[in-house]
């Protein structure tokens, strides 16, 4: 009686290009390469912008803390905004309001001589600037001396209307020791050199919400 039939040991063999196995691990490896490229490309699509870094008003001068670097993708800036390689501070103001945050628009940069507001620091009363807020309307009072130094002060007269309050003091304590806080407010150019003679004559400053008396006036 013979011996019975031994089975045969599978050997291994080299797979096929034809293995759906292998078909499916090399789409699975391009599949991620591809990925990978994607994501790799879309980070390089953002490009670093300037954003203002506060409430920036029109006819104020640009300086170096008044912008920070904010990256962008590339798709969404265009030539809307200025890049970080464009410097802006030189002889630029801004021509319209930018809050903080916001991409700096290439429309609200340019010259002086293209807007026709200036932004003027001014002190007045304290008593007047604790009622307001930035971007209230207001009316600013002027009182002057009468005669000598040692003259009273005449009652507030009217010098500007419907001037907009660019900045206040962010706290109490920013009021300062005086009886005087310093605004900003944005003024017509036409009227700059007026108010400065003020100044100058060391007038005493009112501002109102309206054509209201000024608080704190001289009785």
């Amino acid at each position: 009686m013979g011996e019975p039939a031994r089975p045969m040991a599978n050997r291994l063999q080299r797979p096929s290009w034809r293995d759906s196995r292998l078909i499916i691990g090399v789409l699975l490896v391009v599949a991620s390469l591809i990925l990978g490229s994607v994501v790799v490309a879309g980070a390089d699509d953002r490009v670093p912008v300037w954003a203002a870094a506060r409430h920036l008003a029109p006819g104020e001068s640009i300086e170096a803390g008044d912008l920070v670097r904010s990256d962008v993708r590339i798709d969404a800036v265009s030539d809307l905004y200025v890049p970080v390689t464009e410097s802006l501070e030189e002889r630029h103001v801004v021509t319209r309001e930018v809050r903080p945050g916001e991409l700096m628009p290439r429309t609200a940069v340019g010259s002086a001589d293209s807007v026709d507001v200036r932004l003027v620091h001014l002190p007045v009363d304290q008593a007047s600037a604790r009622m307001l807020t930035q971007g209230s309307t207001v009316t600013v009072w002027a009182s002057v001396r009468g005669g000598g130094a040692s003259a009273p002060m005449g009652r507030p007269k009217v010098v500007l209307q419907d001037v907009t309050v660019a900045a206040v003091p962010e706290a109490k304590g920013m009021l300062g020791g005086g009886d005087t806080a310093g605004i900003r407010l944005l003024i017509d150019r036409r009227d700059v050199r007026d108010v400065a003679d003020l100044v100058a004559k060391e007038a005493r400053f009112f501002v109102s919400l309206g054509q209201d008396s000024p608080v704190g006036e001289p009785r």
